[in-house]
């Protein structure tokens, strides 16, 4: 069975996403625009996963433990981050699990946070700082 392109050429393969070819890196829309454009994608979504999550949280200890907005906020963020100060605690069986289950999603979820952030970072600014170095030696 022969294969098509998005032009038709026979005998190329296509994958949705696939990321351009090292030789492509020249051209605009070339690989490394490919990659920061990913990146970004990933980052706003981490982001957008953690926001969520956080509200998710704070709404719903809200309503199960009857705290006020605020002190909500305040456990959920301290949950998520693992501070957990221990001057605010679930009282009901119903509370006490959903911690359970935010501490470990909204761990996780914080960790693919950091790593975004990372990530971005190494390709969007530190190879700008390579670049301002590299310019500043000649």
């Amino acid at each position: 069975m022969d294969m098509f392109n998005v032009t038709g050429e026979k005998g190329a393969k296509f994958r949705k996403n696939q990321a351009p070819r090292d030789s492509d890196a020249k051209k605009p829309n070339g690989r490394a625009e490919w990659v920061a454009k990913e990146n970004r994608k990933r980052l706003y979504f981490a982001v957008s996963l953690v926001a969520i999550f956080l509200t998710i949280g704070f709404v719903a200890y809200h309503y199960v433990e009857g705290w006020d907005w605020l002190t909500s906020l305040y456990f959920m963020s301290a949950t998520m981050t693992t501070v957990g100060y221990g001057d605010v605690t679930p009282k009901t069986s119903l509370g006490k699990l959903m911690t359970v289950f935010f501490m470990w999603v909204g761990i996780s979820i914080g960790f693919y946070m950091l790593y975004s952030i990372s990530k971005f970072r190494e390709m969007e600014i530190d190879s700008r700082v390579r670049k301002l170095i590299a310019g500043t030696r000649r």
